[in-house]
């Protein structure tokens, strides 16, 4: 795991693994008026992963039985393995 911290204070940087500074990337344009614009996504981005379809299924209801949402619960997960690394639990967090 210490190579992944070492890579995540690198990028957090705009080092790269060779050392070279990183482009800032360019902010996309967004089109307010597209069907498919979201305002509460604005700003985010996806984490996505492939687990089992049983992983899945397990998840959905859970966030059933919790009257929650599966994005919510996927917070609440990621903040406690911040927790256990010794890093700030944002996760969780609404920056509006």
């Amino acid at each position: 795991m210490a190579g992944l911290k070492d890579r995540l204070k690198q990028v957090g940087s705009g080092k790269s693994a060779v050392g070279k500074t990183q482009s800032a990337a360019k902010p996309k344009t967004v089109d307010k008026k597209s069907p498919h614009y979201r305002p509460s996504r604005a700003g985010r981005k996806a984490i996505i992963g492939y687990f089992d379809p049983m992983v899945s299924k397990q998840v959905r209801q859970l966030a059933l039985d919790e009257d929650t949402s599966v994005e919510a619960l996927v917070g609440e997960a990621l903040d406690y393995l911040f927790e256990n690394r010794g890093l700030p639990q944002i996760a969780g967090k609404r920056s509006e």
